[in-house]
C-alpha cells in the first residue's frame, strides 16, 4: 500500500473514532470490530508476501551477482561451494535443456577444472555435430561469452532473450528461481541476432540460502 493510501486510512480511523465517542456502547462495538478489521487487513498476508517478495529479489540478484564474479574469473573452487550437494550443477549450451545434458557434482567441479578433459556437452545448433572440448573451452565457448558483469539487461524468471528454440528451463527444474544477464547484441550490421545470454538456476536450501543448479547459455539458433 502506498503512502497516500496509509494517509488516507488513518485520516478516516482518526474521523470514526471521533464519531463514535457520540454513540451508544452497541454503535461503539461495532465501530470497533470496523477498526481492528481494517487493521488487520493492513497487515493481511498479501501484503507480508509482497515484502518477502522484493526481499527474495533482493536477495537472489546480489547472490546471483556473486557468482557471475566467480565465474568470469574462473574460480571453480569457489563456485563448487554453492553447487547442490545431490543434483549437481547442469550446463546447457542453449536455452532448450536437454534431458541428456552434462551434469557435474559438487566435488568434481575443481577436479573436472584442473585436469581438463575433453566432454561432450551436447550438439551443435543447425550442424547437430557434438560439441567437444575441454570445460576450459567450453567455458570461453558457451558460459562466459561476454563481460555478463557488466550486462544492460538482468531480469529473474522472465525470459529476455527471444530466439526461435523453445525455453523449457522451468520444466526441467521445477520450484526453481532463475536470473539472466543479457545483451541485445554487439554488432548493429547483425540487427540483434548476435544477442547473448548467461542463466543462473538456483534452488532453495533448507536452511538459508541459495543452491547452484545449472548454467545455461543462451543465444540465436538456426
Amino acid at each position: 500500500m502506498g503512502t497516500y493510501a496509509l494517509l488516507k486510512k488513518s485520516v478516516m480511523l482518526l474521523v470514526v473514532s471521533a464519531v463514535a465517542s457520540h454513540l451508544t456502547r452497541k454503535h461503539q462495538a461495532f465501530i470497533l470490530h470496523l477498526l481492528i478489521s481494517v487493521t488487520l487487513i493492513s497487515c493481511s498476508p498479501v501484503s507480508l508476501e509482497v515484502t518477502n517478495l522484493r526481499s527474495t529479489r533482493a536477495e537472489i540478484v546480489g547472490f546471483a551477482n556473486k557468482l557471475i564474479l566467480l565465474i568470469r574469473d574462473r574460480k571453480l573452487d569457489k563456485l563448487a561451494k554453492y553447487v547442490h550437494p545431490t543434483k549437481g550443477l547442469s550446463f546447457s549450451p542453449y536455452g532448450h535443456v536437454s534431458v541428456n545434458r552434462v551434469i557435474v557434482k559438487e566435488g568434481e567441479l575443481a577436479k573436472i577444472w584442473r585436469s581438463n578433459p575433453v566432454i561432450i556437452w551436447g550438439n551443435y545448433d543447425g550442424s547437430g555435430q557434438p560439441i567437444k572440448m575441454s570445460i576450459v573451452d567450453y567455458f570461453k565457448t558457451f558460459v562466459y561469452t561476454a563481460d555478463y558483469t557488466s550486462a544492460p539487461l538482468t531480469a529473474i524468471n522472465k525470459r529476455l532473450g527471444q530466439g526461435n528454440s523453445y525455453s523449457n528451463i522451468q520444466e526441467v527444474f521445477p520450484n526453481s528461481i532463475f536470473v539472466e544477464y543479457h545483451f541485445k547484441g554487439f554488432e548493429p550490421k547483425f540487427q540483434g541476432m548476435d544477442w547473448r545470454s548467461l542463466i543462473l538456476v538456483f534452488e532453495k536450501r533448507q536452511d538459508k540460502g541459495w543452491w547452484l543448479i545449472a548454467i545455461i547459455n543462451d543465444q540465436w539458433t538456426i
